[in-house]
């Protein structure tokens, strides 16, 4: 929307599942689509084993049209329900109307690859969808992604994600005639709580069973003000700015409303303090010399700083850690192991951050000294081998990368992607728990 633009990010937050529902794969909760269908998307929130699904495109006629679909899970990574249509609810700006009963449009299928792929069978086909990023900047605040509403106005809403300083909204309601109806709004966010934008409609787009079709210039039809007061809390104004949208209005008119987020379930209280393990394997093999270094360690995470929207946690005390580095040379014919369990650390630097919508991103770097013994065999003019030993001291600062997100009270985690030389590969992994 905003003709599903192709925004690119470089995310890093493929998540493992820990929890029951989604053993293989734990989808992120926003917008998803097919590139190639720009125009049209589906929203998708995930709570637990519940799965909130909401498609927008067009009907027949050239007008905007969204189909929703609710339900358990049918297996880890499936999910299989019946896709509902509603008519004749509430306008933009009109006064509530409940909508009428709902009406079965199909049935719809969704499996997930991973967390950010999945296939979708549905009356219109079968189409493979991914997550759609639009802003890769890393932010304190960031209002909860998921369906959004007014509780007093049940049969319209709002699916809200704002990732980095930008907003992505689209409000599903209805016309005066009583049809379902999308508008779609996008863009920075006026202050970090707060967004204004303009609200656009668009039309002519790809039908629900046609070939695809890229809908039309959108038209701007009123305003949409939203003001965090928290994460799960805002105010939302919706403007008829041209008096356009009730077609019995001649002058433009004004909703003030307040929203929240629809599944909401209640936050685990943080914890005082993490503790767990850590490790590392970093390999390079190039110019005929190849090192072998692992690392692994235990720590504990105390609360330094608890705040609003964020919550800081630093390493404290002792880090145990335990060490060996290995170096072969086929060129100089030189090689060392040494294993040092033990390892005295003399820094221990970092931090791990959970934010308000429970992600959560961290980095660790110990650091600390050790010596190996390089043996070097060298081949003399007379045939003769010469050996020579050579103590080496070395300081290893390693530093971890951690992200990931809190569901549930479940830590779900993911190795970040991470820079590394010609002929170098890292494995890290990490495991910290509540401290009893």
């Amino acid at each position: 929307m905003a003709r599903f633009r192709r925004w690119i990010t470089v995310c890093l937050l493929a998540l493992l599942p820990l929890i029951s529902g989604f053993a293989a794969a734990a989808p992120e909760n926003g917008w998803w689509w097919n590139p190639n269908e720009s125009g049209r998307g589906y929203f998708i929130e995930i709570q637990g084993t519940q799965v909130y699904l909401g498609g927008y495109f067009y009907a027949d006629d050239g007008r905007a049209l969204w189909l929703v679909s609710q339900g358990q899970t049918s297996s880890p990574t499936t999910y299989s329900g019946r896709l509902l249509s509603f008519a004749n609810g509430q306008s933009l700006v009109g006064d509530y109307q409940p909508p009428g009963a709902a009406v079965d449009a199909g049935a719809i299928d969704l499996v997930f690859a991973d967390d950010r792929h999945a296939t979708l069978t549905w009356p219109g086909g079968v189409i493979a969808i991914e997550r759609q990023y639009f802003d890769p900047a890393n932010t304190v605040f960031r209002p909860k992604t998921g369906w959004w509403w007014n509780p007093a106005e049940s049969g319209r809403g709002y699916s809200v994600e704002v990732q980095g300083n930008n907003l992505f909204l689209v409000g599903f309601m209805y016309d005066t005639s009583g049809n379902p109806l999308w508008y779609f709004s996008a863009g920075p966010l006026t202050t970090p709580t707060s967004y204004s934008g303009a609200l656009l409609q668009f039309a002519n787009g790809q039908t629900l069973t046609g070939p695809y079709k890229p809908p039309g210039t959108p038209a701007t039809i009123g305003m949409v003000t939203l003001d965090f007061a928290a994460p799960d809390e805002a105010t939302m104004t919706l403007a008829d700015t041209l008096g356009l949208v009730d077609a019995t209005a001649h002058a433009k008119k004004s909703k003030v409303l307040q929203v929240q987020p629809q599944f909401n379930p209640p936050l685990t209280p943080l914890p005082t303090a993490w503790e767990g393990e850590f490790a590392q394997t970093k390999v390079t093999d190039f110019g005929g010399v190849k090192t072998t270094e692992k690392l692994k360690g235990r720590l504990t995470w105390v609360a330094a700083n608890f705040g609003v929207g964020v919550n800081e946690y630093v390493p404290i005390g002792s880090v145990d850690l335990d060490y060996s580095y290995e170096l072969r040379s086929t060129l100089q014919n030189c090689n060392a192991k040494k294993l040092l369990p033990g390892v005295v650390v003399r820094t221990t630097t970092g931090n791990l951050i959970v934010k308000a919508d429970d992600t959560y991103s961290g980095s660790l770097t110990p650091s600390f000294d050790y010596t190996y013994t390089l043996v070097c065999d060298t081949t003399t003019p007379q045939g003769g081998t010469i050996r020579t030993m050579t103590d080496v001291t070395n300081t290893a600062e390693v530093e971890f990368l951690m992200r990931g997100k809190v569901v549930n009270g479940f830590i779900f985690r993911d190795v970040p992607a991470t820079n590394v030389g010609a002929g170098t590969t890292l494995a890290w992994s990490w495991d910290f728990k509540v401290k009893n």
